[in-house]
């Protein structure tokens, strides 16, 4: 199980890289995102993509291109659609994070937009948060905070401080019902000024802790 999540990381990474010729207009967190919106099944033609990803109509061509390159996507008279080596890779991106989604923060809200997102089985990777932090605003976000759960109950990394209590809100309630957490998840919850920078700082804030996977393994 371990080895196909590394494989799934590194194919989502290859996708990203950077051909020979100009840059392609996407990143790697567009090419995340793409795979869990084919990933509901119906197909989708270039402009309700570009429409759902916010991206320019040439550059979806380039992203359905690589994608077919890599045998993960097939065209079709009402669009595209995942090929069945596609939706492994969405399945094994859907056992490792959640899509990310609206949410209101509450106490927690960092801008306009807040967006959430669970990363599964991760909080013993999680430090004290600051790395998640960090890539998230890098990539526009205005901040970002990071909690664990276990035992029942969400809680500061690092340091035992139940959330719940010393920031009360119906919040925490909503994100159960959202998310359904489990012992050992991650949540990430990310603010910034529009929604596309909040979604992504939340996918890029999820691939920091995923991506030590891949570090982990090079070492060994």
């Amino acid at each position: 199980m371990q080895n196909q999540k590394l494989n799934t990381l590194k194919t989502l990474i290859k996708i990203a890289e950077k051909p020979i010729g100009p840059k392609p207009g996407f990143e790697i967190t567009d090419v995340i995102k793409l795979f869990f919106v084919l990933g509901e099944g119906a197909p989708r033609g270039r402009k309700s993509l570009s429409k759902e990803l916010q991206l320019g109509e040439g550059s979806v061509r380039t992203l359905l291109s690589r994608l077919q390159e890599f045998a993960l996507v097939k065209m079709e008279r009402g669009g595209c659609r995942l090929t069945e080596s596609g939706v492994s890779i969405y399945r094994e991106l859907a056992k490792m994070i959640t899509q990310p989604k609206p949410v209101d923060a509450g106490p927690l809200s960092q801008g306009a937009w807040n967006y959430v997102i669970l990363i599964r089985e991760s909080a013993a990777k999680i430090r004290s948060g600051l790395e998640q932090r960090d890539a998230a605003v890098r990539a526009g976000a205005s901040g970002a905070t990071t909690v664990i759960y276990a035992a029942g109950r969400f809680s500061l990394p690092g340091v035992d401080v139940d959330v719940e209590k010393t920031y009360p809100s119906s919040f925490w309630r909503a994100l159960r019902d959202l998310l359904n957490p489990k012992d050992g998840d991650t949540i990430i919850i990310v603010g910034a000024s529009s929604a596309k920078a909040a979604e992504r700082g939340a996918l890029t804030a999820a691939l920091q802790t995923l991506l030590a996977d891949i570090q982990l393994s090079q070492k060994t």
